[in-house]
């Protein structure tokens, strides 16, 4: 019997932290268009040590909590309300140093959703935000999300795009996350794990071309004066 439990156990934290994970890697997409185009800082740290712990994301301009529920039957008042006590201990931490917070469930059943939107205690609905974010078995399937293709489409190098090159920029950044080395404080910096992706060279990411090769511009004037030929180099790429 003890042994079979420990197997159930094995199972579920896997199954757990690949939820984790796959829901990072969706951040680490959302973020991405403004890391690469507008070079903003964003920061990421899973047990965070604070009420709202499974994962917060920092912004020079703001600071999400997210507390990540896979399983089926979450609510607002299970085991004496524990939901609601972690986030309004986390809403009353930020007040307390004057910390403009947002505050995110995570389930994975569009019924719990419905639920803990339904049932939202008062107190926490001017922050309280409930996200559907279904289980999936492998990170490239995020690029079903329509969110995800609009950011992706943001950061891909070229123009012509097929699933298989957004799923490759998934999987890359899935990987970076997974090998990254946390910065003084335990965060993951997004930056860096762009850069890590360039230096592996996979996943075309789009980069800023500023400065132009010496005779650039002969080049180009050539270019354009060739007939039924397009070209660009706005991403980064002479594509």
């Amino acid at each position: 019997m003890s042994t079979n439990q420990r197997k159930i156990g094995g199972d579920n934290n896997k199954r757990g932290n690949r939820y984790e994970d796959f829901f990072v890697v969706f951040r680490l997409i959302e973020y991405s268009p403004n890391v690469i185009t507008n070079g903003q800082e964003v920061r990421l740290k899973e047990q965070a040590a604070c009420p709202v712990d499974d994962l917060l994301v920092v912004t020079p301009t703001s600071h999400r909590f997210h507390q990540l529920k896979a399983h089926k039957t979450i609510t607002w008042s299970a085991r004496d309300h524990k939901l609601t006590r972690k986030f309004l201990a986390q809403k009353a931490a930020c007040q307390q140093i004057g910390q403009a917070c947002e505050l995110i469930v995570v389930v994975a059943e569009p019924a719990r959703e419905k639920s803990l939107n339904a049932n939202m205690p008062a107190e926490l609905a001017d922050c309280m935000t409930v996200l559907l974010f279904p289980e999936l078995r492998q990170p490239s399937q995020l690029v079903r999300r329509q969110d995800v293709n609009d950011a992706l489409g943001e950061v891909y190098a070229g123009r012509r795009v097929s699933v298989s090159d957004y799923q490759e920029i998934v999987r890359a950044l899935h990987a970076a996350w997974i090998e990254h080395t946390p910065d003084s404080d335990g965060f993951c910096v997004l930056g860096e794990v762009i850069k890590t992706i360039r230096q592996w060279g996979v996943g075309r990411l789009r980069c800023d071309w500023s400065d132009k090769p010496e005779g650039w511009e002969e080049a180009a004037a050539i270019l354009s004066e060739t007939p039924g030929l397009t070209w660009w180099v706005d991403r980064g790429y002479f594509d």
